[in-house]
């Protein structure tokens, strides 16, 4: 049986969020404890009397086994995932390796009685097979940013009856086209027949791409509460992908709002206002609970801030108090480690062929414009280097079919590689220009850097506590469409600093904001821990003098 403490626990996993108290309860009931050590691992043999595990806390990695040898890459389970019962759920058979990255807590069910609860909570099988999705959807590249500390508490899409708003246009034209079609199909005219059998062809198909573009747009958008941030995924097909956020311990305030037509089928909205932005949950089922989730998460990340500054503060008290013994200095530790050489570094060839837009890496994140502007900027140089190899081609064929003499077959080679080589090089200069000019946040400061191939080097930069304010905005349609556009930044000087024509705007701004308001906790840490070093000297002396009076008592 499992401890009563334990039931808030299984409430809080993915599968089991949307069950009851009675429904928890009696999983509970059929379920027993177990734990792994760091790299203990279970051998689970598929099958129909397979057990079923569920992750309580810790993290693990499986690997599907055919016979004795393994099969594929190690698959991580986060808390709340699950495996084992192949069989019952999914009617396949797998053997699997399993084992503990870091010390873990999970439950078993034997598979008899899972099959018992699956027929009495019908919610739980629904639970399970989003939970399943879930897991595929954090395997994906496309939600590697989850990091392996982070437990997501709601993966949600918009509802269902959005669909038919987005659908309502195509399926005009759809209808459209397909009476268009039967219209022509009467026509006694064969011209007027086949022009209006030609558009309704045309209308019909265009509807029904549109049909299927609308649909797989409604899909696209997630929005995943963790316990560590609000989050909100917006992909446009073919377009764009953006990523906002906000931290839990960033957020201001909640607001659900919810149309006549979203009380009646049961979805609205929730706008999570943030210390600088917003971001929107729009139009999920359950908006009531997605609120009441967000807020208690808030709550608990709250808790968590308080608690690691006890135990910071806590650490510091124990170590003034009862400091631990001095260690005799090393040979090595005198020697200072020899200055690097301030060397240009030049950028890989891989690296510059494969650059990216966005750039994370350890505590920087790295912008650079938008690959629409570096495909404008090396466009003409393209396309009059292809008119080049085209045109001297020709030339060379007409050579050598005695249709032409001039310009001969050698000058006109000699002549293309010269102007080859100058369009090349102009070709390499605008890339290079494109790649020169990034934009970076650091933990303590923005950067603005434009670099001219072969030319001058600028640098602006700006410490993050200066900032007062910023706004960012997408230009025209095209930065409606392609998500481009400048993210403006008020220091304080009489100068601002832009990010200029990046991809994503609005999640620049976030990254900026996150990385002010880590910076800031830093800070608030670092004087907090000043102001306990000052009360933990105090405490030592306390100490310190009740020791020498209970000496002197003696």
């Amino acid at each position: 049986m499992l401890d009563p403490k334990l039931l808030p626990i299984l409430k809080e996993l993915y599968p089991l969020r949307n069950l009851g108290d009675e429904e928890i309860a009696q999983i509970a009931e059929a379920a027993t404890f177990a734990s792994l050590a760091k790299s203990e691992t279970i051998k689970l043999m598929g099958g129909p009397d397979a057990p079923f595990y569920l992750l309580l806390n810790g993290r693990l990695e499986y690997i599907e086994l055919r016979g004795e040898e393994s099969r594929g890459k190690p698959v991580t389970i986060r808390p709340g995932g699950f495996f084992g019962a192949d069989n019952l759920l999914f009617e396949i058979n797998r053997d699997l390796e399993v084992a503990a990255s870091e010390p873990s807590q999970l439950i078993t069910i034997p598979s008899a009685r899972l099959a018992g609860l699956l027929n009495k909570i019908p919610g739980l099988k629904v639970g399970l097979q989003e939970g399943l999705e879930l897991h595929h959807l954090l395997q994906n590249k496309a939600f590697a940013w989850v990091q392996d500390s982070e437990q997501v508490k709601l993966l949600a899409i918009k509802h269902p009856a959005v669909l038919v708003e987005f659908l309502f246009w195509p399926i005009l034209w759809l209808l459209g086209g397909i009476a268009l079609l039967g219209l022509g199909s009467q026509m006694a005219v064969a011209s007027l027949r086949i022009a209006f059998v030609s558009i309704g062809i045309l209308v019909t198909a265009y509807g029904f791409g549109w049909c299927i573009w609308q649909f797989i747009d409604w899909r696209n958008d997630f929005y995943i509460v963790t316990d560590q941030r609000v989050v909100w995924v917006e992909k446009v097909l073919w377009l764009y992908e953006s990523r906002r956020e906000a931290l839990l311990s960033a957020i201001k305030s909640t607001e659900v709002k919810t149309s006549q037509v979203g009380r009646i089928m049961g979805y609205g909205s929730i706008t999570v206002f943030a210390l600088m932005g917003q971001v929107k949950i729009a139009d999920v089922a359950n908006p009531d609970q997605i609120k009441v989730l967000i807020d208690r998460m808030q709550k608990l990340a709250s808790i968590r801030v308080q608690q690691d500054d006890t135990k910071t503060m806590e650490k510091i008290i124990r170590r003034k108090i009862d400091p631990p013994p001095l260690k005799p200095p090393s040979a090595a530790a005198g020697k200072a480690a020899p200055a690097k050489q301030g060397l240009i570094k030049l950028p890989h060839l891989g690296e510059v062929f494969s650059a990216e837009e966005r750039i994370a890496r350890n505590e920087t994140i790295t912008y650079r414009k938008h690959r629409i502007i570096l495909v404008l900027k090396i466009a003409l140089p393209v396309i009059l280097l292809t008119g080049l190899v085209g045109g001297a081609a020709w030339i060379i064929y007409q050579n050598m079919a005695g249709q032409m003499s001039f310009p001969s077959i050698g000058t006109t080679i000699l002549t293309a590689l010269f102007l080859a080589s100058g369009l090349i090089f102009w070709l390499w200069y605008q890339y290079m220009d494109w790649y020169g000019d990034i934009y970076e946040i650091t933990p303590d400061k923005i950067i603005d850097s434009i670099k001219k191939p072969l030319g001058t080097e600028v640098t602006k930069s700006a410490p993050l506590g200066s900032i007062q304010n910023m706004d960012y905005e997408r230009i025209g349609f095209i930065g409606l469409i392609l998500n481009l556009g400048n993210v403006t930044i008020n220091t304080g000087s009489e100068s601002k600093m832009v990010f200029r024509q990046v991809h994503d705007p609005a999640r620049a701004q976030m990254d900026i904001f996150n990385q002010l308001f880590a910076l800031k906790r830093k800070q608030q840490t670092a004087e907090s821990s000043r102001q306990w070093e000052q009360v933990a000297e105090w405490l030592a002396a306390y100490h310190r003098q009740a020791e020498e009076l209970r000496n002197l008592r003696k």
